[in-house]
């Protein structure tokens, strides 16, 4: 008895930053199938040339297959789309790519989202909620990577030879086994040959919940200040978001305690390299003049604040404070830390 081959896989990674850029690269050279939608310049550099992945010991040129969206690349079984931009950016991805057609498959259930995993890797919570509302099979991913973008055509990444770490899981999680187990596992392996340290989660909410605490003080690199400073605005940020957590009955997971790994050891994190100090996401944003994810970390904790009647005075600055600093163009450090203290206390002292 003969059986039926299983579709090749091949990953559709949607978002060429330094994320999505860096991930396509390193299943490129795995020898993993992939295809990069990228956009704008780096759609433009990348269409002419390889992509300079610079590392500590020399830059890797990366030849990608890219393409600037749905209507250039035929979905086809055995594809398993990534979503790898920012969060906010998250809602028009899917309504761009969840109705495309499979190719080969009739009838009318034969989109991607009927059909094709989706595997999210945004910081926050909201992202695996939107694509479930369209998607039967979503895995969620809590990602931690050293890179940085802020020119077309080139990555940073200093880590090596490990690139990053994941906690991965089916998405929602339960006590039961999820029917697309297996694929969390595909998944897994391959991003292990691609030099990623990754873990497989039945409980990845939780792990979620914990990045989120920690992705709270990245809009304070955004502001100028003291490092002491910065530092007790961080813990302001950190303590409203436990306390949002409790009333919430959000279960957050010790990524110190419950980690078999050291990340910070084993992907060199905070480490000097020849290729000079890295910035966090939401300063490289502000940098290249990009939408900011602030609504979808800092917001979150404010958004849950609201609804459990938990007062968020300084998440809410800082969204409020980097919001409007956004909105008008302004680069990183154009508003100071001062600013947003100044605006929380006001508001604790009137809330009083």
């Amino acid at each position: 008895m003969t059986y039926p081959s299983q579709p090749r896989r091949r990953y559709v990674i949607v978002g060429a930053g330094a994320v999505g850029a860096l991930l396509a690269a390193q299943l490129r050279q795995a020898g993993i199938d992939n295809v990069l939608v990228a956009r704008g310049a780096q759609l433009d550099a990348l269409r002419v040339g390889p992509l300079q992945v610079h590392r500590p010991h020399g830059i890797d040129q990366v030849r990608l297959d890219v393409v600037g969206g749905p209507a250039e690349v035929e979905l086809r079984s055995g594809d398993v789309l990534i979503v790898a931009t920012k969060s906010q950016d998250v809602e028009t991805v899917l309504q761009d790519w969840s109705w495309q057609p499979v190719a080969g498959v009739a009838g009318v259930a034969s989109s991607a989202a009927s059909l094709l995993p989706v595997v999210l890797l945004q910081n926050g919570l909201a992202a695996e909620d939107a694509a479930l509302r369209r998607f039967s099979r979503v895995i969620s991913a809590s990602i931690i990577v050293s890179a940085s973008y802020l020119e077309a055509g080139h990555v940073t990444a200093p880590s090596w030879p490990l690139i990053g770490a994941l906690q991965i899981g089916a998405y929602p999680s339960g006590p039961r086994s999820h029917p697309h187990d297996l694929e969390v596992r595909d998944l897994a392996g391959d991003l292990e040959t691609a030099k990623y340290i990754v873990r497989v989660r039945a409980d990845v909410e939780r792990w979620k919940a914990s990045k989120l605490l920690g992705n709270l003080g990245n809009a304070v690199e955004v502001l100028s200040g003291t490092a002491d400073a910065k530092a007790e605005l961080r813990a302001f940020l950190t303590e409203e978001g436990r306390r949002v957590y409790v009333a919430a009955g959000i279960d957050s997971a010790d990524s110190i305690k419950e980690s078999d790994v050291n990340l910070l050891e084993e992907l060199k994190l905070g480490r000097p390299t020849p290729l000079g100090p890295l910035t966090f996401p939401s300063h490289q944003s502000f940098a290249r003049g990009a939408s900011s994810e602030i609504d979808f970390l800092n917001g979150e904790i404010v958004l849950l604040g609201r609804r459990y009647g938990v007062p968020t005075p300084y998440n809410l600055a800082v969204q409020q404070v980097l919001g409007l600093s956004s909105a008008v163009g302004e680069g990183p450090e154009a508003r100071t830390v001062a600013d947003v203290v100044e605006l929380a206390t006001r508001r604790e002292r009137t809330s009083v």
